[in-house]
């Protein structure tokens, strides 16, 4: 399934504040620009929208230096296929971690044309929204733009670090319960989704190895959009029953 453009496609308002907290790791702000110039070719995907780009490090280096680039390089990757929400919280996490990208001093702002762009958040889920961010075939995509880009900056799945690991793990998840064309999620498939669901975002809090990946993590397997839930998660985190005006 292609993913329709909500922000170019739909006039509307602008969303609300991005309400994603912990989709910034690092501390975001100046102290974050530690990523430096990129040194391996950019890359496509087929499904991409027209403001994206790809980013890609080949020598990712060692500290925070190079936690933050394999931080950039996995959440550029997956940007695509987030909530236009989220893209627009990841976008700013983005830019405030990488500073200046050419390498000749100049300070790039990646992806600033997506602020622009308008769209209407109060349209309430339509049947197409339900169907791709629930979609096995989104995860694919997923999974597809991980390797793509892993290959682009030809670092090894074992050097890209247990983020990575991790990330393929959560679309691992989507993609074995996730709808098909013509057979979208279902109740069961909700139930089941959630309980695989649950331990991958509780490791991410326990593990500090992955602690920076948690906003991440839910930002594409609980994709936020101010239409209105696709996921019933409770106050303290844990899943409630699906919804049944989506999951019949």
């Amino acid at each position: 399934m292609t993913k329709k453009n909500y922000w170019e496609d739909t006039p509307g308002t602008p969303p609300p504040p991005p309400r994603r907290g912990g989709i910034t790791p690092f501390g975001g702000g100046r102290s974050a620009r530690r990523a430096g110039p990129t040194d391996a070719p950019a890359y496509t995907l087929p499904t991409a929208p027209s403001w994206w780009q790809g980013i890609t490090y080949q020598n990712l280096g060692s500290g925070e230096k190079g936690d933050s680039r394999r931080y950039i390089m996995a959440a550029t990757a997956l940007l695509p296929f987030m909530s236009p929400e989220d893209q627009r919280s990841m976008v700013s996490s983005i830019q405030s971690m990488t500073g200046t990208l050419s390498g000749k001093g100049t300070a790039d702002q990646p992806f600033g044309d997506i602020l622009g762009i308008p769209f209407d958040y109060a349209a309430g889920i339509t049947p197409d929204m339900f169907s791709y961010y629930t979609s096995a075939a989104r995860a694919n995509e997923m999974l597809s733009a991980l390797e793509t880009m892993r290959m682009a900056s030809k670092n090894t799945a074992a050097q890209m670090g247990p983020g990575y690991q991790y990330l393929t793990e959560i679309a691992d998840a989507i993609r074995d319960f996730g709808g098909q064309p013509g057979d979208p999620m279902s109740r069961l498939d909700y139930q089941q989704f959630v309980s695989t669901l649950q331990p991958l975002l509780d490791r991410a809090q326990s593990d500090d190895s992955l602690s920076v990946y948690a906003g991440l993590a839910r930002a594409i397997a609980l994709p936020f959009l101010s239409a209105g839930p696709l996921f019933n998660v409770n106050q303290n985190g844990s899943f409630g029953i699906a919804n049944a005006r989506l999951y019949g």
